[in-house]
């Protein structure tokens, strides 16, 4: 599989997959660990996600419903002592990056599957990145959330909840989408207030 890794202000990790579905199912375990409504924080196989997966859409669509995604140094390393369970070619990947992340010794830091260093992908995962690692700005984001008036909040939150996020990474989401990518969160009359996240937090993910 085609992929490398770059260090990103120090302590960002941008793994980078330029194949879309190599990419989504190398981040898979990782990503629902740290994110899933039904599997965060628990070991499972690829076959019970993708049972899950797809009694809950009809099919399983993973790779064609994600493109990038994001996990804390430490999560990633729980998941890692977890145990690490060898089912496909994707295991090997998942743990030869982790074993190439894990020799640089940071115990603080983000790492971030995309692929390339530029455009909307990399730009949602660098908010992730930005607002865990940076206080600054996830003062801000959190600022920006807070007033988000309900009736844009609350549907925003509605599609997140349904398209597969779980309720801890609600505002993390909000701010990287409404930064980068809002018009994904199928929500009208939003482009005025994201043009405010935007102009705040823009600045802090250009490379």
């Amino acid at each position: 599989m085609d992929y490398r890794i770059e260090v990103i202000q120090d302590n960002i990790f941008a793994v980078i997959i330029p194949d879309r579905y190599d990419r989504c199912m190398t981040f898979l375990k990782v990503a629902e660990y740290y994110e899933s409504p039904e599997f965060k924080g628990k070991h499972f196989t690829f076959w019970e996600f993708m049972r899950w997966y797809t009694e809950k859409n009809g099919t399983f669509s993973y790779v064609k419903d994600w493109e990038g995604a994001n996990v804390p140094l430490k999560v990633f390393r729980k998941f890692i002592n977890h145990g690490r369970w060898i089912e496909t070619p994707y295991d090997y990947y998942l743990c030869d990056i982790w074993d190439r992340i894990d020799r640089h010794g940071l115990k603080n830091g983000y790492v971030i599957f995309t692929d390339s260093t530029q455009g909307e992908t990399f730009d949602h995962e660098m908010c992730h990145a930005k607002s865990y690692l940076d206080k600054n700005y996830k003062k801000l984001a959190s600022i920006l959330v807070d007033k988000l008036p309900s009736h844009v909040y609350n549907p925003i939150k509605d599609s997140l909840l349904g398209v597969g996020y779980c309720e801890d990474v609600i505002v993390d989401e909000i701010q990287a989408y409404m930064t980068t990518n809002y018009w994904d969160l199928n929500t009208e009359g939003i482009e005025d207030v994201a043009k405010k996240f935007e102009e705040t937090l823009g600045q802090y993910i250009k490379k």
